[in-house]
């Protein structure tokens, strides 16, 4: 399907390991097992609302989410370890949203999110509407993993791609899969505010941390309608969070 008028999200690419090399230098944030309801706050709002990439990409001005069913096709060098890798994650987040996702074949019309399989020399070669060469040169220079999503009308997430390495050994893949899906369901941020946290680029989590199901449950809930502003986000946040802070183990 073409897009007449694609809004390409913050997109990011998974970081280069070479970080670690740097974590003795690192002051680390207080772990995310207890924060309370500011912090997560403040975390959800820097998740959502933050720019990693200032020359390549839009800040947010608005909550945007997908709604309705979501096709998905596994496209590329999938393996069945992979395909249930894929469905371990996508089971997982829809039960923490409320989306519901079908697994299609890439040429079906439905075909929401394409999640690409390939090896490093080929993220180089996504192509599409509303997709700009350079934006890829440099998201597939990291070596992992990238997405990107696009928006019709601004509030509404309606497609997104994710390309996955598949030459790194296979917890990495795991853990960037899980990430890249995350983000492209709008929250497309990274932090080191809060670990561990799938958001953050000193860790490799294969699951959600508390936190950052707090942050996604509250995305996901009716009361956060797409289209609204930073502020009133904020304050919608405060009171959803507050009950999730409570009510989750």
């Amino acid at each position: 399907m073409h897009y007449n008028t694609p809004m390409l999200a913050l997109i990011k690419a998974f970081k280069a390991n070479l970080l670690a090399v740097f974590l003795f230098a690192t002051v680390f944030p207080a772990s995310s097992a207890s924060p309370d309801v500011d912090e997560i706050s403040d975390y959800f709002m820097k998740i959502v609302f933050a720019n990693e990439y200032e020359d390549i990409s839009t800040k947010p001005k608005i909550i945007s989410k997908w709604s309705g069913d979501i096709g998905v096709s596994v496209q590329g060098r999938a393996t069945q370890q992979l395909a249930e890798i894929t469905s371990k994650h996508l089971n997982y987040l829809s039960k923490v949203t409320g989306l519901k996702f079908k697994q299609i074949k890439p040429d079906d019309p439905m075909q929401s999110i394409s999640i690409v399989f390939l090896k490093r020399q080929e993220m180089y070669a996504i192509k599409g509407a509303g997709i700009d060469p350079n934006v890829i040169n440099k998201l597939a220079s990291a070596g992992g993993c990238y997405f990107m999503a696009f928006h019709k009308p601004p509030q509404r997430i309606v497609k997104s791609i994710i390309a996955v390495n598949i030459e790194r050994p296979i917890g990495l893949t795991d853990s960037c899969l899980l990430e890249e899906l995350t983000q492209s369901l709008g929250l497309p941020n990274d932090s080191n505010m809060m670990r561990p946290s799938i958001f953050s680029d000193m860790d490799h989590e294969t699951s959600l941390s508390r936190t950052d199901e707090i942050l996604l449950r509250t995305l996901y809930d009716p009361r956060m309608t797409a289209g609204i502003s930073p502020s009133e986000a904020r304050t919608i946040a405060q009171t959803i969070i507050s009950e999730l802070n409570s009510s989750l183990p």
